[in-house]
């Protein structure tokens, strides 16, 4: 049976609604309806590009169909004229099997019309070859009961010379229940004139584990083909006494292909086509509706045969006939072809079994590309979001009115900074922290310098926590713990809000932490002209040059020691892996040790369970998705376990210390995954304020105008399934720096930590 998607029609007041801020230039140049035909488009062409096979093993210019499309949708008049264009776009294809769905009546056979005898029965030729009638499909319905009648039929046919099977229909459509107790019958019965074993035909269909990087990547993310085994099927006849077998077939006959294609590769029979195949070709079809009561039918797998070709190839191709005469050409045919003898076909049209992945084209030379080429980069981005982000349940907004959102926005863009910055925004709806926009025009919008200081979001403020040690371009009159007021005349709060919409952000605090690094941000021939207020209270304005390259944060104290109190510290944001073993060697004797992972550790994560556990335990849990189909009932996952492990290597000894771990929203990704583990191993008691709240391997994608964007490929979970993304690894013991603390020099998050400590003793 085929599968539906409906598509269900947004008005455009609702999706203008929605829109991000600043959305709203030139939206009168779409209607609704051209947004709804448009979203159509999107989502027909990204389920054709991620599952149709021949989009994998031929050289189609997938992206070049649908720019030359997006014109005729948007000039469509009527439904017809919408239709027609997505005949255009799927004419790409050269496939027969996909197509849309006409009302019109379908093409009559000139095969006769069952005359109502019962079926199957045998009719004979003069020199004795059989021909089995087994054309009216109604007939085979409802249960298994024809079973042996087919059985009884077939053995009397195989005391001829041959058999002929007359499985033609009067028409070119079959009820699908008709056609299903049909082939289950029929296929069960074939085997009684089988003289040896039969593989049918197989079927591939492509799938993606996760979204495959041009970039590469550790996520390990892969398409391919699957391939599904045809089931053998023995043959219960005498050694010799099988007879060469022909099957008439046409548009209207139910789908035996992988039997057919199964039985001609092994020279058993032939198979002879009267008129066009039709859909009943041996492939499964996806029906997808689309606005303005557009179907369309899309093949979503192939036949793989025993001999390396692709697909149901008659030995035999006859044209239907259009005159009333007595003569049956495709009869003729397949009678001959049973007098002369045959053997197996050779094919010559055979596909690689291995299909190398293909690049995106970033279109490099487009900086700013037309708006054919802008919705291309929204269809392409939108579908890779649907099929391959593994956290869109957990989006605040649907994804699929998202694309309704934007596709006003991506067709009103006037120059190359507003295409960037839809691109962000767009990225930014999918509230992922590893959804990053690597874009040069974008890049020069934020900024690509900075001062050679630090700022972070703390008590709604923005405050310089940290100067740089840089003699060459020191800050002059600013000092840690004021709080900046102003950028370039920009107030802070505007400026935060306006770099806030182009940024995705797992959660509030991710997105302060994104905006945290670049609020100061500007071209590198002009300083930043920064108002701050002092701890008096004091407003002055301040000029700072800017750098391209910062020099880095490069603490004076070490990275692992005993504190004062007694406690080990081991900093994990510098910490490297041949550090390991001193690290532990230094804190081995201590009672506790507090682990500080406010920031991005050096992959030390899988190193730990050298020192710290006897056995291996379940550190996270991982689901990818799998996606082989673009039905979204369909959905696929492929879930695994990662273990934290004592032998990488380990130790004659383990640390039994108590353990602690600071954090805040600088910890990210591997920062949190370290977390996992080192909760995993210990009953660590975190402190602090909530982590990012993005875990995951990146995954990316390319977009005209060679803008690169990001997402997380991987559903990762703590070891006890509950989840970790759009939440982040929440403290037990919840403190947060203060303006006060950081002008006295004080890590509050740490003396909370030793304070606690201190507690427990």
């Amino acid at each position: 049976m085929t599968r539906k998607m409906r598509i269900p029609g947004l008005a455009l007041g609702i999706a203008l609604a929605m829109l991000p801020r600043g959305g709203a230039r030139g939206m009168a140049s779409l209607t609704s309806q051209q947004v709804e035909r448009l979203a159509g488009l999107a989502k027909l062409w990204g389920a054709i590009k991620f599952f149709h096979p021949y989009i994998a093993e031929q050289n189609i210019d997938w992206d070049s169909a649908l720019i030359q499309t997006i014109p005729k949708v948007k000039s469509a008049s009527s439904p017809e004229e919408y239709r027609k264009a997505i005949d255009y776009l799927l004419s790409s294809l050269h496939d027969l099997g996909t197509h849309t769905i006409s009302k019109s009546p379908a093409a009559q056979s000139n095969t006769p019309a069952p005359s109502g005898k019962a079926q199957p029965y045998v009719r004979w030729t003069d020199d004795h070859i059989a021909i089995v009638v087994s054309n009216d499909f109604s007939q085979f319905a409802g249960n298994f009961s024809k079973v042996d009648a087919i059985k009884k039929t077939l053995g009397e046919a195989s005391k001829g010379k041959g058999i002929v099977f007359e499985l033609r229909s009067h028409c070119s459509e079959v009820d699908e229940s008709s056609e299903w107790w049909f082939v289950a019958q029929f296929t069960e019965a074939v085997p009684t004139i089988l003289d040896r074993e039969l593989v049918e035909s197989a079927t591939r269909h492509r799938m993606c584990s996760g979204y495959p990087s041009e970039e590469g990547g550790s996520g390990g993310y892969f398409s391919a083909f699957v391939v599904q085994d045809g089931p053998t099927l023995r043959g219960t006849a005498a050694k010799g006494s099988a007879r060469p077998m022909a099957f008439l077939i046409d548009s209207g006959t139910p789908d035996l292909s992988p039997l057919l294609a199964g039985l001609q590769a092994s020279g058993q029979a032939i198979v002879v086509l009267e008129g066009p195949p039709g859909d009943r070709a041996g492939f499964d079809v996806y029906t997808m509706d689309l606005p303005d009561g557009v179907k369309v039918a899309i093949r979503v797998d192939e036949l793989m045969n025993p001999d390396g070709s692709v697909g149901l190839h008659p030995a035999v191709s006859v044209p239907r006939s259009s005159d009333s005469t007595s003569s049956d050409p495709a009869l003729d045919s397949a009678l001959d072809a049973i007098r002369k003898g045959f053997h197996a076909r050779e094919h010559t049209d055979r596909l690689p079994l291995m299909v190398p992945s293909r690049l995106e084209n970033s279109y490099p030379q487009m900086t700013f590309p037309s708006s054919e080429y802008r919705l291309l980069a929204l269809f392409r981005f939108w579908n890779v979001i649907q099929y391959f982000h593994t956290y869109q349940d957990l989006l605040d907004h649907p994804w699929e009115r998202t694309l309704m959102d934007f596709i006003p926005l991506f067709e009103a863009d006037q120059n190359a900074q507003e295409y960037a910055i839809t691109v962000a925004k767009i990225v930014a709806r999918i509230q992922d922290s590893h959804g990053h926009v690597h874009s040069k025009v974008l890049d020069e919008y934020i900024g690509t310098a900075r001062p050679a200081l630090q700022v972070r979001s703390i008590e709604g403020q923005t405050v310089v926590t940290r100067l740089l040690d840089d003699p060459a371009a020191k800050p002059s009159g600013i000092v840690v713990g004021d709080v900046i007021l102003a950028v370039d005349g920009e107030e802070i709060v505007a400026r935060r809000q306006r770099l806030g919409e182009i940024f995705a952000a797992s959660t509030p605090q991710a997105l302060r932490w994104r905006v945290d690094g670049t609020v100061l941000a500007g071209p590198s021939d002009k300083p930043a002209h920064l108002r701050v207020r002092g701890a008096q209270g004091d407003a002055r304005d301040i000029e700072v040059p800017r750098l391209k390259e910062p020099p880095k944060d490069v603490p004076k104290s070490p990275g692992f020691r005993v504190l004062p109190e007694g406690f080990g510290y081991i900093d994990l944001t510098r910490l490297m892996p041949p550090q390991i073993d001193e690290a532990f060697n230094a804190v081995r004797n201590t009672p506790a040790v507090i682990f500080d992972m406010r920031g991005y550790p050096n992959g030390v994560f899988y190193l730990l369970g050298a020192h710290l556990i006897e056995k291996k335990v379940v550190a996270a849990r991982f689901e990818t998705p799998t996606p082989q189909s673009p039905d979204p009932d369909q959905e696929s996952r492929v879930k695994f376990l990662q273990y934290a492990e004592p032998d990488v290597p380990s130790p004659n000894w383990k640390y039994k210390g108590s353990v602690v771990v600071l954090i805040d929203e600088r910890a990210i990704s591997q920062a949190e995954h370290t977390c996992l583990f080192l909760e995993a191993m210990t009953h660590a008691k975190f402190v602090g304020t909530p982590t990012n709240g993005a875990n995951g391997d990146v995954t990316s994608v390319v977009l005209p105008g060679d803008i690169h964007a990001s997402f997380t490929g991987h559903d990762v979970r703590h070891a006890d399934g509950r989840r970790l993304q759009r939440m982040g690894i929440q403290p037990d013991i919840r403190v947060e720096p203060t303006i006060e603390g950081i002008r006295n020099g004080r890590d509050e998050v740490l003396e909370a930590a030793v304070k606690y400590l201190q507690s427990q003793q």
